[in-house]
């Protein structure tokens, strides 16, 4: 992200990058979210410009393939926090979506099946990868949700700002109890498989990321 450090006259600033480097930008260019271009690799490959060829751009394994690279390597994704930012990163070679889509029909892939981490601590890459139902997926991830049924969450409004915090998702599940009876919605809302779950967006407690 930019910030203005010197107005230069002719409508340009001096600007410096929070990657360290400066840059000169007409103040017609700035705006929330501008860089110096150091982003710009992640972008071409998220948004997948430069696979522009494989015709697959809508098609629900191409998003599945976005969103993990989105989840692991944009930190303004709003599911980072419990990807990249624990250090989950995608394989080299799943840079390439040609190799993960050879990969996916490889394995049994279906539209109804999620990508699923066999260690939900580990990176994607196709040793620990792959295609389950979500309940599988949740029950996977059990195995460590004994601690994470103790973390704390917080609940985001449509404003970004956080409506109530909670000790522990457990407290969270018996606020919502009108709404839900096991909170399978936060589970998928923290682990990035929905962006919402009961009208709210949830993240970690800022103790837990």
């Amino acid at each position: 992200m930019l910030t203005c450090v010197e107005y230069l006259g002719h409508r340009k600033w001096r600007c410096m990058c929070d990657c360290g480097q400066e840059c000169v930008r007409e103040g017609k260019n700035l705006h929330d979210g501008s860089d110096c271009g150091c982003r710009k690799p992640l972008r071409d490959k998220a948004a997948g410009l430069k696979r522009a060829k494989h015709g697959d751009s809508r098609s629900s394994l191409y998003k599945r393939w976005t969103g993990m690279l989105q989840r692991c390597e944009n930190p303004n994704n709003s599911s980072f926090a419990n990807y990249g930012g624990r250090g989950i990163s995608v394989c080299e070679e799943w840079h390439d979506y040609e190799s993960f889509k050879k990969w996916a029909f490889a394995t049994g892939y279906d539209e109804k099946l999620t990508l699923d981490r066999v260690d939900v601590n580990g990176n994607y890459e196709p040793d620990n990868c792959r295609w389950a139902s979500y309940s599988t997926q949740l029950s996977n991830r059990r195995h460590y949700s004994r601690e994470e049924m103790h973390k704390s969450v917080e609940a985001i409004g449509p404003d970004g700002n956080v409506v109530k915090a909670f000790d522990s998702i457990s407290d969270a599940i018996e606020w919502l109890s009108d709404k839900t009876k096991d909170g399978t919605g936060i589970s998928k809302a923290l682990h990035g498989a929905q962006e919402t779950a009961y009208g709210y967006k949830w993240r970690y407690g800022v103790a837990e990321s």
